[in-house]
């Protein structure tokens, strides 16, 4: 965690003493874990308060914050909320990415799968190869190798 002031550049001055900007590293949190968060920081410090935010297991946050008046209210309010998605874990966030661009590479095969349908029929019915590639912005290598294994098949 970084603490950071505005500074006047022309001068070198703080520009104002009452605003901080913390940068904060919640990956840290989530490696360093709560009990070493306690033993090194204390229940009073920033990263205890911040490790709720960190922690993709809900029962440990349960049990980290229980009986603790403020962090309770917090843990409470989270666990209102209705959308579970707020819990989910990292190796569910990467396996969606990994969904999102196989679905997204599913799509891209499709449409060239497609385009390459509409070329071959076009062939097949006599249009000439400047108006199948114009038509289906396929390459001519694409066309013909389409063509090839359409034959060979």
């Amino acid at each position: 965690m970084y603490k950071s002031r505005i500074m006047e550049e022309s001068l070198h001055k703080v520009r104002n003493n009452l605003i901080n900007i913390y940068d904060i590293n919640i990956d840290f949190l989530y490696e360093k874990g709560y009990n070493k968060i306690i033993k090194e920081y204390g229940k009073n410090s920033l990263e205890h308060l911040l490790y709720v935010f960190a922690c993709e297991n809900k029962e440990e946050v349960n049990k980290a914050y229980k009986g603790e008046g403020l962090m309770s209210k917090i843990r409470d309010a989270i666990n209102s909320w209705e959308d579970d998605n707020f819990w989910i874990s990292r190796d569910e966030i990467i396996k969606l990415s990994f969904r999102e661009e196989a679905e997204r590479l599913a799509i891209e095969e499709g449409r060239k799968q497609g385009k390459t349908e509409v070329a071959l029929n076009l062939y097949e019915n006599g249009a000439g190869l400047e108006m199948i590639l114009k038509a289906t912005g396929l390459t001519k290598e694409e066309f013909e190798k389409a063509l090839k294994e359409k034959t060979s098949k």
